[in-house]
């Protein structure tokens, strides 16, 4: 049977005159028996019970559906068919998902079938128990390059997920609601010109600074390093990236010069002083930055610029590609000449 309840509060009928209109048209005698299931709207999946509000204040619209089930006199609402309906039909998601170890493949596992009420946490260890992991060390994002689903006591209908057809699985935990999950490509040369390659994530907090940020990536960039070299698909994405050609080994954060990986930026070289939030306009999840590495130590402070500087040789009509020199703003143009006639000869 379809109720359609008034808008007007004032004009909505009692779920108790719903009750017994549907036990009469049942030919029943006893409205008592008769359940009152909300199959769409805000309310759907849920047993209109309190006989004494109205249908506007149970918070049913014009337009939602509402079933009218007979219940056995000792079977109450539990196992009621049109709770068991809404629940397969309308409130059941089915997800495909792919194993951390095989971000390529999206849709290898599944369809995972589960109730849009269950939370993200719930859904996070099904797929772990599928794939034999531990779900601690799992995070769940609508796509590879989205943000981590950070509050995983959220519903499937909250976090926005529950009409979505798969979900991508990464390795590690959910960042903190305060963190963001950043882009990391290498800055490198390939064929004469510097190029950034997608390597990694790694959260971030926007009240760290660069240099945080510089001294906590050593550790994912060499992790990520050795996975690229002992990987066959990685270790040719090594080689594009130009990391194949850098010694990871001993690597400390002074030899990481970090730039702005967004588009439009130019790769603009990010100062150690900076909070990420100053440094990076629109910190916030999938921000991109990217990684140079440099072959010694490296440490800007406010007083050193990075200039362009073309080599022209012009016995040889020769101009090269600008490199990016660092210098002093006190230093003189006679100390500046015997820096360049050092490194370019």
């Amino acid at each position: 049977a379809g109720a359609q309840p008034s808008a007007d509060s004032t004009s909505s009928p009692l779920i108790r005159d719903v009750r017994e209109a549907a036990a009469a048209a049942f030919g029943m005698t006893e409205p008592s028996l008769v359940a009152l299931v909300a199959l769409s709207g805000t309310q759907a999946g849920k047993v209109l019970d309190d006989n004494e509000i109205t249908v506007h204040a149970f918070g049913a619209s014009p337009a939602d559906i509402i079933c009218a089930e007979e219940m056995t006199p000792d079977g109450g609402i539990a196992g009621l068919q049109s709770v068991q309906l809404y629940e397969e039909r309308r409130n059941t998601a089915h997800f495909h998902f792919n194993h951390p170890d095989r971000p390529q493949y999206t849709e290898e596992f599944g369809p995972l079938a589960i109730s849009k009420n269950a939370t993200v946490r719930e859904l996070k260890a099904k797929v772990a128990e599928a794939l034999g992991l531990d779900a601690a060390d799992l995070h769940l994002c609508r796509h590879p390059k989205s943000p981590h689903l950070k509050d995983e006591s959220k519903s499937l209908h909250n976090a926005g997920i529950a009409d979505s057809s798969s979900v991508f699985v990464g390795h590690g935990a959910p960042c903190a609601a305060d963190e963001s999950m950043l882009r990391v490509a290498i800055y490198a040369k390939e064929k004469e010109t510097y190029k950034a390659r997608d390597a990694f994530s790694v959260p971030a907090r926007g009240s760290a600074s660069v240099r945080n940020l510089r001294e906590s990536l050593v550790d994912p960039l060499v992790k990520w390093a050795s996975k690229a070299s002992t990987a066959a698909a990685a270790a040719e994405e090594a080689t594009s990236a130009g990391l194949a050609a850098i010694n990871v080994d001993g690597l400390t954060w002074r030899r990481l010069r970090l730039r702005d990986g967004q588009a439009g930026k130019q790769f603009a070289v990010l100062r150690d002083d900076r909070t990420l939030r100053q440094a990076l306009l629109g910190f916030g999840d999938g921000r991109q930055v990217a990684i140079q590495i440099l072959e010694k130590d490296e440490e800007l402070d406010p007083e050193d610029i990075i200039l362009g500087v073309r080599p022209w040789k012009v016995l040889e009509a020769k101009l090269y590609s600008p490199t990016e020199f660092v210098v002093r703003r006190s230093k003189t143009l006679g100390e500046f000449l015997s820096d360049l006639t050092t490194r370019f000869g």
